[in-house]
């Protein structure tokens, strides 16, 4: 008997050994330098609303600059001021680290998950193709509520797929209060898409069954029979559980605080978006380019381990009844997104889990099993490998002069010559890989192509390129400048330095001509910070006192750049 249960042993201890790798390369690469680049764009909101909370004391009413910003739920907020105890202070580490703890999360899931329908080695493969693709590193690393979305989820999936087979159980409490807790970072796909691609693949399951019903009832009967997980007793206790979960921040800011914008944002931003959105109205078939940008450079291999996944009939280590879990969960959530009314790139980002099962799954399956379709798609794949191992080689030795203008007047990036290093290794891989009797030897050059290109552009190139990032900087002037009496300063359609400006009270605004020419009359207005393209709008007579740097390579954003101007001025 022991004899029997010691290689048993020796394969799990393996197994988590190389679990544990992954997640530490991984965090390396989601860790490293966190906090070293300003807020961008949207991070606004994860820094200043959590430092604005902790000023006020007041955790369920969120504010950008004093006025209320109730766009998303509250717990994404809150896990920021939780990082904040261990970074002394809420400030760009803090906003991101819950992201980066989420990507890891994410990370770990998607080979539990996969090691459930696939080999190790192919459960490993997964984790590290999601772990590397370009998207899921940047928003691992950027402040939002996205990663924490997919971890949540693929949390739920793996609780869902753990103990599904048992169709009823408390499990059941468990799963709705994970899909409440999630949906209170982003918001209602935390439910959504969990219970969409549970009831699809249950459905799946059984499909067989179902099509042999004669009946209408027959069908409907063996529907609600796949889905006994679903309907049971438990869950009309475990629902309206989750739904309070989900609902008391709401309910607090109304009760407490007579704030009753949570609950128009649920409306807005989870309901009314998906049919009548006001704005991010991408067209219907964005996705279908997106789904080959966001898994970069893994998805040079989709077209092909899609392509199978759906013809090939058996294989010797991955078949069609391995993939129907990635199946399912990969046309759920790309036909959730696509018909949804509000459509963003980034939006699609819970597929990648699924497309990284499915290149993993391709990457070990079986080579005498493909038909010429699929590999010819290989071979695309590679090439495409091989043409962007060259890109990098070239972009590193020449750096930013083999740019159109005016990005060839950029500085050439930092330490070059390791883009040309890991370039050059992928390529000799390639050819290597190639001539050798290994039927998955595409992931090597994919994983040192990934992992090495990631690296670069995420702790060393986006680190040097601060020193071109000007908002730091004009609200550090700002501040010099307006030091004698801050209160007279004010905003003029943006609020995008209120971060680094760094007041523990509120600045003027101001959207129109006339309330700002008000302000000026009454002495309420000496200085003013707007963008460039807004200065025409300005008939006062004004100083122009700073402004954001403008580079050779912006001139096409020069409209966007900040400008402070004094009134009473020449």
């Amino acid at each position: 008997m022991d004899e029997q249960i010691q290689p048993t042993l020796e394969r799990s201890a393996i197994w988590w050994r190389n679990f544990s790798a992954v997640l530490l390369a991984c965090g390396l690469l989601y860790f490293t330098l966190l906090g070293s680049r300003a807020i961008w764009s949207e991070e606004l909101r994860w820094v200043q609303i959590p430092r604005e909370m902790t000023i006020k004391q007041d955790y369920f009413s969120p504010t950008i600059n004093g006025k209320s910003y109730y766009d998303k739920p509250l717990g994404s907020y809150w896990l920021v001021i939780l990082a904040s105890y261990f970074t002394n202070g809420v400030n760009e580490t803090a906003s991101r680290i819950p992201c980066a703890i989420s990507g890891l999360i994410a990370v770990a899931f998607t080979m539990l998950i996969a090691r459930r329908f696939y080999p190790a080695k192919v459960a490993l493969a997964s984790g590290i193709i999601l772990g590397t693709c370009h998207s899921f590193v940047f928003f691992s690393r950027h402040a939002s509520t996205d990663i924490e979305t997919i971890a949540g989820v693929l949390a739920c999936l793996w609780l869902f797929l753990k103990n599904h087979s048992k169709s009823r159980g408390n499990w059941v409490f468990l799963f709705w209060i994970l899909m409440a807790l999630t949906s209170l970072t982003k918001g209602l796909l935390g439910f959504v898409l969990p219970g969409l691609i549970c009831m699809v693949y249950s459905t799946a399951r059984q499909f067989s069954a179902m099509a042999q019903e004669q009946t209408t009832l027959g069908k409907l009967r063996s529907l609600l029979k796949a889905n006994a997980w679903l309907f049971q007793s438990r869950t009309f206790f475990a629902f309206p559980l989750a739904i309070l979960i989900y609902l008391t921040p709401f309910l607090v800011s109304i009760f407490l605080f007579q704030d009753s914008n949570g609950l128009g944002m649920v409306w807005r931003e989870n309901i009314r978006r998906f049919y009548d959105p006001v704005n991010h109205k991408g067209p219907v078939y964005l996705y279908l380019g997106v789904i080959f940008i966001l898994p970069f450079p893994w998805s040079l291999f989709l077209p092909a381990a899609l392509y199978q996944s759906f013809t090939q009939k058996t294989s010797a280590i991955i078949g069609r009844s391995n993939h129907l879990f990635a199946l399912c969960y990969f046309l759920s959530v790309f036909i959730f997104f696509s018909l949804a009314s509000s459509r963003r790139s980034y939006y699609l980002l819970p597929i990648l889990p699924s497309v990284a099962w499915l290149v993993a799954g391709f990457f070990y399956s079986n080579r005498e099993d493909w038909n010429r379709t699929t590999r010819f798609l290989n071979n695309l794949g590679i090439c495409a490998l091989l043409i962007c191992a060259m890109v990098m080689f070239v972009g590193g030795t020449l750096g930013t002069s083999i740019l159109p203008a005016p990005w060839n007047l950029h500085p050439p990036p930092v330490h070059g010559w390791i883009l040309s290093f890991v370039g050059t290794i992928t390529f000799l891989t390639i050819v290597i890989s190639q001539r050798m009797p290994i039927r998955f030897s595409n992931i090597f050059p994919s994983i040192i192509f990934a992992f090495g290109s990631m690296s670069y552009l995420f702790l060393i190139y986006f680190p040097w390129a601060e020193e071109f990032r000007t908002q730091r900087n004009f609200a550090s002037k700002t501040r010099n400048l307006v030091q004698e009496m801050p209160a007279q300063l004010a905003y003029y359609r943006t609020r995008e330095a209120v971060y680094y400006l760094g007041y523990e009270f509120p600045i003027q605004e101001y959207y129109t001509p006339e309330t700002l020419l008000n302000s000026v009359s009454q002495g309420k207005t000496r200085w003013l910070i707007l963008k460039q393209r807004d200065l025409s709008q300005i008939s006062i007579p004004f100083t122009l006192l700073a402004q954001e740097e403008l580079f050779p390579w912006e001139k096409e954003q020069s409209s966007s750049k900040l400008q402070l101007i004094e009134f009473g001025g020449k």
